[in-house]
């Protein structure tokens, strides 16, 4: 997988203390399992992660065969819980 994230967001990650190897994990799982918002008219998908702190949301769009642009990242210390 590529991901294409531009300089001024690689900057706002690392301010964030948000790492690359995240931004690709949620990317990847929302990939394979389909878990994801979509928006068909822009192509942007919306996808999360959740871990023991927080929960680690990445706004990203399918640039060319497993590749991604980055639009967006960001993290809250709320959780979801999915099921019944």
């Amino acid at each position: 997988m590529t991901l294409i994230i531009p300089e001024s967001l690689q900057k706002e990650l690392d301010e964030k203390l948000i790492s690359v190897a995240d931004v690709e994990e949620v990317v990847r799982q929302a990939e394979a399992s389909g878990d994801v918002f979509f928006e068909q008219a822009t192509d942007v998908r919306v996808a999360s992660m959740v871990t023991p702190g927080i929960t680690l949301w990445v706004e990203y769009r399918e640039t060319g065969p497993d590749t991604f642009e980055v639009l967006s990242a960001y993290y809250h210390r709320m959780r979801f819980h999915q099921g019944e």
